[in-house]
């Protein structure tokens, strides 16, 4: 399953979606809602959730730069 990730023309990704991220996209095909058109915010939640989880590589690492490392 794939899922396309909005933005501009230049910036939209295709992303293999398996494992847990299959699985949460099954459970709200049309996304999350709250966040659409709102990536500052849901930016902001990943990068918190993240970091309080241990799951940036370092303190430099952002949700964005994860983002780019798709291309």
């Amino acid at each position: 399953m794939w899922q396309n990730v909005p933005g501009s023309s230049y910036s939209i990704r295709r992303v293999p979606l398996v494992g847990v991220s299959r699985w949460a996209i099954c459970q709200r095909p049309r996304g999350f809602e709250k966040y659409q058109d709102k990536s500052d915010s849901a930016s902001a939640l990943i990068n918190k959730v993240m970091r309080n989880n241990g799951l940036m590589p370092s303190d430099e690492h952002t949700n964005y730069s994860l983002q780019h490392s798709f291309q």
